[in-house]
């Protein structure tokens, strides 16, 4: 097996599972694009995605139809999530190739905060929490205008 990032092979999941089926909270991460991937996945994220959830209380994952009215580099790989107080918990994992990166310079100066990685071991986590659905909606995030899947 070829070594990923310094991952020792004891340390990759091999179970063939989704990765939402490899962490605690399946049902949680079953709606977001990361949890979709069926490949080999480094314990540490799995890990933390387990961890993330308890120490943000976290009770479902958000739809995938929300527009951000902001261009921001840094929102790549975004997750939103709902607590079980009701607070919204917003994720976003850009690569970026260094610390100073002016894609996590930008979303610093936004508010987000640095995290334990939650997406891969190439992207680094961003998280911000919004206490209300208005702080939300102030930051730049609705909802679109879907429309029903035929059958």
């Amino acid at each position: 097996m070829k070594k990923r990032n310094n991952v020792k092979p004891e340390d990759v999941c091999r179970s063939g599972l989704r990765f939402c089926e490899q962490t605690n909270y399946p049902a949680i991460f079953n709606k977001v694009y990361w949890g979709a991937f069926k490949e080999p996945c480094e314990i540490e994220i799995l890990r933390n995605r387990n961890e993330f959830v308890r120490e943000f209380k976290i009770k479902a994952s958000r739809p995938h139809f929300l527009v951000y009215d902001r261009s921001l580099d840094a929102f790549d790989h975004v997750e939103n999530y709902i607590t079980e107080k009701g607070e919204y918990v917003m994720i976003i994992s850009p690569y970026a190739k260094s610390d100073n990166s002016p894609y996590l310079q930008e979303a610093i100066d936004l508010g987000f905060k640095v995290h334990k990685k939650l997406y891969g071991p190439d992207a680094t986590t961003l998280i911000q929490t919004f206490q209300t659905k208005a702080d939300l909606k102030a930051f730049g995030v609705r909802y679109a205008e879907t429309t029903k899947r035929k059958r």
